[in-house]
Parts: C-alpha cells; sequence; structure tokens
C-alpha cells in the first residue's frame, strides 16, 4: 500500500518517547559532559520570567528539579512525597548525585501531568530555541508541517475533529482521515480507508468516480481500499494545502458516502444462493426447534457435508446474508432475521447441532440453549514483554450481568497460567503469530537462500512481511492498525506470550481456549474512545472511557478494582480483553474466510466483536 501510514499504535509511542525524553535528560545530568543546568519550555505558551522545567546541579553535588505549577491549578495541587511547595507555583526536590534518573523521572511526569503535555516535543531546551530557529529558518522545509497544521485548522476547526500524532487524524461522522507531510519534497498526502468489506465488482465504478476528482486515486490492496489524494506544496503552501483541504473536505462530505455504500451495499437477493441444508435449519431455527442428532442427519444428510458446506459459504457472505435476514425482517417478513448463535463452552469444537446467525454450527447441547442464561468465567489478559506492565482481570459472568472478581498488575506467567486455569475463555491482548511472509523470508535469509520477495526499498513492498492478514482485516473493518509483530516492539510481547501459549495448551491460534484481542479495536466497534486513555497524563481521559463504558454497560460491576482501573490502563485493557473473551466464548466474534483459515492458524486471529456489548449478557 502506497498510503503513507504509521506502523504504530500511538499511545505506545507516546510513552515511550516520554521514556526516551526522560532518558536523554539523565544522561544529560550526569554523564561525561554533564550540563550544570537545563531549562525547559512549552511551545506556544506566552513567555514568562521562568521556565516552566528546570534542572540545576548544586555545588555540593546534589540535583534540584523545579516543576512550574499553572495558576489554575495551584491552589487544587498538593506536594507529592519529597517534592516542597517553594512559593506556591513551584514544586520543588532536591535529591544526591545517585538518585538523578530517580528525580527526572518524577519530574518529567508531573511536568507532563501538571502542564497537560501530549507530547515531550512541546517542551523546549531554551538554551537552544535561538540555534533551533535559525536551524529551520535554513532547512528547505522551513517549518512546512506547522504551516500545513495552522491551515488545516483554520479551515477544519469546528467542522471536524483534529487530532496530531506523527500524521494529522481528521474525524468525520463515519469516516477518518489522514493528513501526512514530507518536507523535503515539499509535498502531502490526504488519505482515508473505505470501511466494511468491499464488494469487488463496484471497484471499477468506484475508480471512474474517485478518478473524477483531479488529483484524487482510489487505491486497492486486497481488501484494503483507500482514497488517496497527493498533493504538490510548491512554493506557496498555505495556499496549495488551503485549496486542497477545500476539495478534500467536499469530497469527505459529498461524495464519501455515496462512494462507501456503492462499494460495501450488498448484492441483491436474487444473486445470493444460501445452501439448501442452512435455508432448512434456520427456518428450524426461527420455529424455535433445535435438531437433534438425527435432525442434523434429517437436514444435512448422512455425511453432514451440506451441513459444511452451508457453514463455509456462509461466512464468506454473512455480510449480504445478515443484511437481506434483517431488511426482511424489519420489512414484516414472515422468515425474519437470522437467530444469534447459542454458546459453546472454551475449546470446544464447532459441530452441526444448532443453527447460529452466522451460518456455523456450535456444540452446545439444546438443554443449555438459552444463549446467556448461563454462568461463565472469562480472563483478560493486558500482555506486555515483562511482568511490570502486565495486568490480568478476572470476570465472573451471571444472567444479567458480570463482575471483576479479580485485576492484578504486574503479573508474571505463574499468575497469568493460575488464572486461566478453569477459565471458559482467556482473552490476550498480544500477537499469537507472525506473518507467513516474514516467516519465510527470515528463513531463507538465516539459511542464505535469495528472498523470493524483490527489492524492498517501498512500503508496499514491505507490507507482507510486517502486516498479517488478520490486521489488514482489523485495519479495513476499523481503521486502527495494529502494531507490526514483525517491526515494532512489540514483538518482544509476541515472544513472552508464545510461551504462555505453551504453558496454557494452546496450539490452536483461532478457536482455542486462549485467543487473541485488541482492546482499541473493540472499544471503536462499541461505540467508545479508543485512543488517548493510556498513560499518566491520561488520567481525566481514562476517566471519562470508564464512565462511558459504564454507561454503555451498566451490568459491569468493578467491584473493588474501580479505582485501580482509573489509575492504570493496563488494569482497564485487562478487563475489556476479559469481555472480549465472553465475545470469544458466545461465538460473537469474526472469524477467517475459509479460504484464509490455514493463514490464520499460522499468523494468528484478532477476534473483532460482532454483538454489542448489551448483547453480552442479554436475555
Amino acid at each position: 500500500m502506497s498510503s503513507p501510514t504509521t506502523d504504530v499504535d500511538f499511545d505506545d509511542v507516546i510513552d515511550r518517547a516520554w521514556a526516551g525524553f526522560a532518558t536523554a535528560l539523565t544522561e544529560r545530568l550526569s554523564g561525561p559532559r554533564d550540563d550544570q543546568s537545563i531549562d525547559l519550555s512549552r511551545e506556544h505558551v506566552a513567555r514568562c520570567s521562568t521556565s516552566d522545567l528546570r534542572f540545576r546541579r548544586l555545588p555540593t553535588g546534589m540535583v534540584c528539579a523545579i516543576v512550574a505549577v499553572p495558576a489554575g491549578r495551584r491552589a487544587t495541587i498538593a506536594a507529592p512525597p519529597g517534592w516542597s511547595d517553594a512559593d506556591g507555583g513551584h514544586l520543588v526536590r532536591i535529591v544526591d548525585h545517585e538518585k538523578i534518573a530517580t528525580l527526572v523521572g518524577e519530574a518529567v511526569d508531573l511536568a507532563r501531568t501538571l502542564l497537560a503535555l501530549p507530547h515531550p516535543s512541546f517542551l523546549r531546551d531554551d538554551a537552544s530555541v535561538r540555534a533551533r530557529a535559525q536551524s529551520m529558518a535554513d532547512h528547505p522545509s522551513a517549518g512546512l508541517s506547522r504551516v500545513v497544521g495552522r491551515v488545516v485548522r483554520d479551515r477544519l476547526a469546528g467542522v471536524v475533529g483534529i487530532d496530531v500524532h506523527d500524521a494529522v487524524e481528521l474525524t468525520y461522522p463515519d469516516a477518518t482521515a489522514h493528513l501526512q507531510v514530507w518536507g523535503p519534497q515539499r509535498s502531502a498526502m490526504l488519505w482515508t480507508t473505505i470501511r466494511g468489506a468491499v464488494d469487488p465488482d463496484a471497484v471499477g465504478h468506484a475508480r471512474t468516480v474517485v478518478g473524477a476528482w483531479p488529483g484524487f486515486e482510489l487505491v486497492v490492496d486486497g481488501s484494503v481500499v483507500d482514497v488517496e489524494f497527493a498533493v504538490d506544496l510548491g512554493a506557496d503552501p498555505r495556499t496549495a494545502i488551503g485549496e486542497a483541504i477545500d476539495r478534500w473536505h467536499a469530497f469527505m462530505t459529498d461524495e464519501l458516502p455515496a462512494l462507501t455504500t456503492v462499494l460495501t451495499a450488498p448484492s441483491s437477493p436474487d444473486e445470493i444462493a444460501m445452501p439448501a441444508a442452512l435455508r432448512v435449519a434456520v427456518d428450524r431455527g426461527r420455529a424455535g426447534s433445535l435438531p437433534d442428532a438425527a435432525g442434523v442427519a434429517h437436514l444435512c444428510g448422512t455425511d453432514r457435508g451440506a451441513a459444511v458446506d452451508s457453514m463455509e459459504v456462509c461466512r464468506t457472505q454473512s455480510l449480504q446474508w445478515l443484511h437481506r435476514a434483517d431488511s426482511a425482517g424489519a420489512s414484516g417478513d414472515t422468515e425474519g432475521p437470522m437467530r444469534p448463535c447459542a454458546p459453546r463452552r472454551a475449546g470446544t469444537r464447532c459441530t452441526p447441532s444448532s443453527p447460529t446467525r452466522c451460518g456455523s454450527w456450535c456444540a452446545t447441547p439444546p438443554e443449555r440453549a438459552d444463549r446467556y442464561g448461563w454462568s461463565m468465567r472469562t480472563v483478560g489478559v493486558d500482555l506486555a514483554a515483562e511482568p511490570a506492565k502486565t495486568a490480568c482481570a478476572v470476570v465472573e459472568w451471571e444472567a444479567g450481568g458480570a463482575r471483576v472478581t479479580a485485576l492484578r498488575l504486574r503479573a508474571d506467567d505463574a499468575d497469568l497460567v493460575a488464572a486461566a486455569d478453569g477459565a471458559d475463555r482467556v482473552g490476550i491482548d498480544s500477537p499469537f503469530g507472525w506473518p507467513d511472509a516474514f516467516v519465510e523470508f527470515v528463513v531463507a535469509h538465516h539459511h542464505g537462500a535469495a528472498p523470493t520477495t524483490g527489492p524492498l526499498n517501498t512500503r508496499a513492498a514491505r507490507a507482507p512481511l510486517v502486516r498479517r492478514h488478520t490486521d489488514e482485516v482489523v485495519r479495513a473493518e476499523t481503521g486502527l492498525i495494529p502494531l507490526s509483530v514483525s517491526a515494532d516492539l512489540i514483538a518482544h510481547v509476541a515472544l513472552r506470550c508464545s510461551s504462555i501459549l505453551r504453558a496454557l495448551g494452546v496450539s490452536d491460534r483461532v478457536h482455542g481456549a486462549a485467543a487473541e484481542v485488541y482492546p482499541a479495536a473493540a472499544l471503536h466497534t462499541w461505540g467508545l474512545r479508543s485512543r488517548g486513555y493510556k498513560g499518566t497524563a491520561n488520567t481525566g481521559v481514562r476517566a471519562t472511557l470508564l464512565a462511558d463504558l459504564a454507561v454503555a454497560a451498566p451490568w459491569l460491576d468493578l467491584g473493588d478494582f474501580t479505582a485501580l482501573c482509573h489509575a492504570s490502563d493496563d488494569a482497564v485493557d485487562a478487563v475489556l480483553a476479559a469481555l472480549l473473551a465472553r465475545a470469544v466464548a458466545l461465538d460473537a466474534t469474526g472469524l477467517p474466510s475459509p479460504d484464509m483459515a490455514d493463514v490464520a492458524a499460522r499468523e494468528g486471529w484478532i477476534h473483532l466483536p460482532r454483538i454489542t456489548l448489551a448483547e453480552l449478557v442479554a436475555d
């Protein structure tokens, strides 16, 4: 794919940026050429007589940190342990030389929280401001990204949501767009991803529609379809990007909704041939008659082949069938919509015993056919490479509600294995495997064989090595981009995960007792905030997310762990992973298409929920 998407989860990037910032400050204060003083001030804030964050090396060998407290927060801020309130406007702490790293870490966390800094780049070293300004003036791009950012805000602020990470993100009611600037090339690109399952037969017409907009292009890469708009910023970037933004906004509001409908609309009912065995089973299901073994033989034939065929075909065309069935039900069709599937215990295989909404078959016996009227225990794991950032949640489910009964931070492997013992399903936020192409590439390289990939000097050429099939499915459905397990630090997490899966005895990476989940994508699917709630500086955002979750899922009782969830994003993600484990246990998540089942079995599969939060406990 030629689109300049970032390959990282932005919350993780920001946390790593702050950690790197603190490390750099520590090295400056304690290295062989240690600085005697460092003064840092916020960018875009009017200059005052003092800096926002200062460090001083004292003649006695001690080190002093001073953090400015904004005027509006002085009445509500109490000095943390070890810090003193010097004059009502500054927090001060002095430590000996051996504790520089601790001092810097605490000072950076305080500054990040008190000054509401989203990224360390918003703090400027006062001593180098003039040198940096001169360097920027001499650079070919001359602060081009800032010029573009200002124009975007001038044109669209208050009209669409605007967020800035590695690229500018524009949030429309039914789509998200991105803007990336390349300074030295004096160019930019706007792009958006079409959400939903795209009808290949409609792509040709969509290309014609998009091509009618000068400079716009429809780019198709497998199941992912993007609309891209390349912009030459030239000698007058302000005018060029202003005109481009106006055209892009017109396209997003006037053309994209209709284009998305055309690309993702299901075929007409006459073009969809529902297998006969499935139709009979659906009709039986609507009548409330769940077939026994003899009934299955009657419906599907003695070899049950028709049932298997029905299941596989239905999965590939589920969007069309669901749309058809639900539309028919809404219009008063006597057949009505297809029934949702019944739950099955973790680890059981699908066998032809009860009809489901997606056309698959579950092993729930008739006496357990009440979809949600039985208890369950699920476990959620927010996995990190080390126990220090790993959280584990246990959720007990009863009819109509669920309660968090255990929530542990700093969970080691033994804690995770113990929590999973006896659980109906475990949801783990970690990749379960690596891309097939990456594995083949590494093996070939290890043995000195020539890789079959060809040149790898473009993003599109490297994409198969860094993206799993499930990553692309998540991107197409949600617009979110999972971290690359072969090209990002999450590989360390996946290595630990592989050992945990072995300890749990899990070899099936799609239907096993442990399932790969992605809390951010689930939040997006459920209509909740999926970004910006991680880190110590975002406790307010996290509190808002938890309040929204309480409204969307009033049946969820955090019990004694409410405060812990407010304090730790790891705890929140662990609870979300446990909710997703419930959806997996109910067979209410998307599954790979039949032609990609073998690939998912090797690479792993992210389970995206196909039901709402309310339906997790619906009667």
